[in-house]
């Protein structure tokens, strides 16, 4: 069962990225104009409903670390797997470098069932799909920023001019395996890893259908409302979700720590 997809545009100007969702499946294509395949039919906005009751404990799970297949193909994926496997046990993430250096590029979280018997049949539980780059300044946030965080204890707005955004594109999670910590143990991953690419703020869309069961969500594990980044979002009155922002309160060495105490394979 799908949630929050819907037939509009959802643009998110400052990572260079167009989510479209159309029919359901819909496609996902840059900024640049760049167009590419449709993406599966899990693809949702950051605001799937499965996020609306409280988790409890998680399934032993596995997590790993991909290109996205929205903003990849298969020979980008073949060249961040060899990298992956030659990097081996010697860094504590491996970032595929696509990631990092081609316009637009998500990377998806994959979550694994650390007990089902098949491995090589194994099907992921969770998927989140995210930016990991900051695109260029947007006055918009700036001032988003300063309105709604201006009293942020860690000062990650001290430049005005240059704040650093990424965003969480989509989340799923299998319904079978929902109300287990997998979306709250997502947002820590998230954390880290925007952390470590030196991001300030996380922002994503949720959507709930007024319900405020998901934004009450969200609220717990530090995001805020930005009332200034709807019409940015593509949904100037809330129409398609509410446009929310959290700090990255972690440092930098904290994330690798943290990182390593939780690994995440790359392939």
């Amino acid at each position: 069962m799908f949630y929050g997809a819907k037939q509009q545009t959802f643009l998110l100007s400052f990572v260079v990225v167009i989510l479209t969702i159309r029919n359901v499946v819909g496609f996902l294509s840059l900024a640049n104009n760049i167009n590419i395949k449709s993406p599966p039919p899990w693809l949702l906005y950051a605001a799937n409903k499965n996020k609306q009751q409280d988790e409890t404990t998680a399934t032993a799970t596995t997590w790993r670390l991909a290109l996205a297949p929205e903003t990849s193909n298969t020979f980008d994926r073949m060249v961040a797997d060899m990298e992956c496997k030659m990097a081996g046990s010697a860094d504590v993430i491996h970032i595929p470098k696509q990631a990092l250096t081609k316009q637009g590029a998500l990377v998806v979280l994959q979550v694994f069932d650390s007990t089902t018997a098949n491995k090589q049949q194994q099907m992921p539980i969770a998927k989140f799909g995210i930016s990991l780059q900051s695109g260029p300044p947007n006055p918009n946030v700036q001032d988003a920023v300063e309105q709604v965080f201006a009293h942020d204890k860690n000062n990650n707005h001290h430049d005005h001019h240059d704040v650093r955004v990424a965003a969480i594109v989509y989340m799923f999670v299998e319904e079978s395996h929902r109300k287990q910590g997998i979306g709250r143990m997502a947002l820590r991953y998230i954390e880290a890893l925007h952390a470590i690419q030196d991001i300030q703020y996380t922002l994503l869309v949720a959507d709930d259908d007024g319900s405020g069961k998901l934004i009450a969500w969200y609220e717990r594990y530090g995001f805020s409302c930005t009332p200034s980044l709807q019409e940015m979002v593509g949904s100037p009155k809330g129409e398609y979700g509410t446009a929310m922002m959290t700090p990255v309160s972690i440092s930098k060495e904290d994330a690798y720590e943290w990182l390593k105490q939780n690994p995440l394979q790359c392939y």
